[in-house]
């Protein structure tokens, strides 16, 4: 797959990520195929359905790149910010191990952590 196909997977990742998180929920990405989603005042339940929303819908779409039909799933890695907590590099690393023990057994996957 070739840069410009990556590049027009990400945009429709990017999409169906913006019509299926919350209006409150802030998207950004975080680098290559990584994407942030920080869902306000929520807590690690609310914030783990938001992620296997996400995670359904994207395994049931079918993204049409130029001719082609791709399927895509995502891996997820979620993180509860712990009240007071300012640390946001401390955050996003616990929300990055999550991400990769999500990945490990198999990929298309939520896993849950906790931040420090």
């Amino acid at each position: 797959m070739g840069h410009d196909v990556g590049d027009t997977v990400l945009s429709k990742v990017a999409d169906l990520i913006r019509r299926t998180a919350r209006k409150s929920d802030i998207a950004a990405r975080y680098g290559g195929e990584e994407i942030i989603i920080l869902p306000p005042d929520s807590e690690e339940y609310e914030a783990s359905i938001v992620a296997e929303k996400i995670r359904h819908t994207m395994e049931a779409e079918n993204l049409i790149v130029g001719n082609a039909a791709i399927k895509v799933t995502v891996s997820i890695g979620v993180v509860a910010v712990k009240p007071g907590s300012t640390n946001i590099q401390t955050t996003i690393e616990a929300a990055d191990k999550a991400l990769y023990r999500a990945k490990t057994p198999g990929r298309n996957r939520v896993e849950l952590a906790n931040a420090a």
